[in-house]
């Protein structure tokens, strides 16, 4: 009751103040601790974007582990090591800084040096785990060859064949990522949720949430106006993954229920690596 009181009280205060809108599925303090392991033979460099680094999922959600204990998860499952960059607390993709020249070209000189080192010259890949971000990055450092840099649920997809999955006897819902569909990636999702489910996979039917980073907060109007469909949905699909943070936030909201990262299925369906 008290998060359905703030999140009324500031859709008010937003309309008139620059106080940002907080909806119920507002995002936890994230407190994970980031250690790097050496126990596999084969590693990847995780690369946690910064909002994800901050925020675990919503008091509302019936998993709240951080992202980062998800993926970790997974990846033992594989015996494939996690490795964090050197300085992570000080990384970011750059897409914050898209119209700032300098300090643009500054980041891309940090993330080259430090991805580099940390990767071997490339000898192993990077994950990114939000996708607007993944596909930033990927982007702005696609003339380091060396560099092979992936989006989380491109690399699960990858890794997919080499787990142990269950498959659910529930109808699915997914929301596909406007960044990803904008570079021919949209269907990744589905092809996660299809190789986790016996029943039926269904999309929010939404082209782009509207959330657009912090604009969810500040004009909260566009996820409002973008995702007003999504209250007809039918509330047995109650399982429901994107591959964005902040669009799940929105998602959420309009859907009444909570939105998680693909990553989190994979995740409740896998099991050791196969023999």
């Amino acid at each position: 009751m008290e998060q359905k009181n703030i999140s009324n009280l500031t859709k008010k205060l937003n309309k008139f103040t620059p106080i940002p809108y907080i909806n119920e599925f507002l995002p936890q303090k994230n407190d994970f601790k980031f250690k790097s392991q050496n126990e596999f033979d084969k590693s990847v460099i995780y690369f946690t974007t910064c909002i994800n680094r901050g925020f675990k999922p919503s008091i509302n959600s019936q998993n709240q582990k951080p992202i980062q204990e998800v993926v970790e998860r997974i990846l033992n499952k594989a015996k494939i090591n996690v490795i964090y960059p050197d300085d992570l607390d000080g990384l970011c993709c750059g897409k914050s800084f898209m119209d700032y020249d300098e300090i643009r070209a500054k980041n891309k000189e940090i993330l080259k040096e430090n991805l580099l080192k940390v990767s071997k010259n490339g000898e192993i890949p990077i994950i990114a785990d939000h996708s607007a971000c993944s596909v930033y990055l990927i982007e702005k450092l696609k003339d380091i060859k060396e560099l092979k840099i992936y989006d989380l649920c491109e690399y699960l997809l990858e890794i997919a064949p080499n787990l142990e999955l269950n498959r659910l006897d529930e109808d699915i819902l997914i929301h596909k990522m406007c960044t990803m569909k904008k570079v021919g990636k949209g269907e990744v999702i589905k092809d996660l949720a299809k190789i986790c489910t016996n029943k039926n996979i269904f999309e929010s039917g939404v082209e782009c949430c509207g959330f657009a980073g912090n604009k969810g907060f500040f004009t909260p109007e566009l996820n409002i106006s973008a995702t007003k469909n999504m209250k007809f949905i039918n509330p047995n699909l109650t399982k429901a993954y994107s591959t964005s943070s902040t669009c799940e936030i929105g998602l959420s909201k309009a859907s009444n229920r909570q939105f998680l990262h693909i990553a989190y299925l994979i995740d409740i369906n896998s099991k050791l690596l196969k023999a």
